[in-house]
């Protein structure tokens, strides 16, 4: 499975990429919202997205939206650390963070 993680923090990125890496997955990340998004218009293919909601310039919600825009079906979900957020219009569910690695492995492979 071809994960895109996109977090403006690096170690959580870098974490949360290794964590997946762990766990089978070929992952690729990025630094932003921005960032992601040329990815995804640089061919960069992905099976699922996982990406912070709160993040300098564009936030989590606005990429997910725009890639919505863009046709693109894969699950994306949303991780935050706000208890109150439940639902992001557009993502597939939300992640509170610390990610857990049972709700990750879940994901996974509920989402294939």
């Amino acid at each position: 499975m071809k994960i895109l993680v996109v977090d403006d923090d690096r170690m959580v990125r870098e974490c949360l990429a290794d964590i997946l890496r762990d766990l089978g997955c070929e992952v690729q990340a990025a630094a932003s919202a921005e960032d992601a998004l040329e990815l995804v218009a640089s061919g960069s293919a992905f099976d699922l997205l996982l990406t912070d909601m709160q993040m300098t310039g564009m936030d989590g919600g606005e990429l997910v939206s725009l890639l919505r825009g863009l046709g693109l079906s894969q699950p994306m979900y949303v991780l935050t650390g706000l208890v109150n957020l439940t639902s992001v219009p557009g993502a597939t569910g939300v992640l509170y963070k610390p990610v857990q690695l049972e709700t990750l492995e879940d994901v996974i492979r509920t989402d294939p």
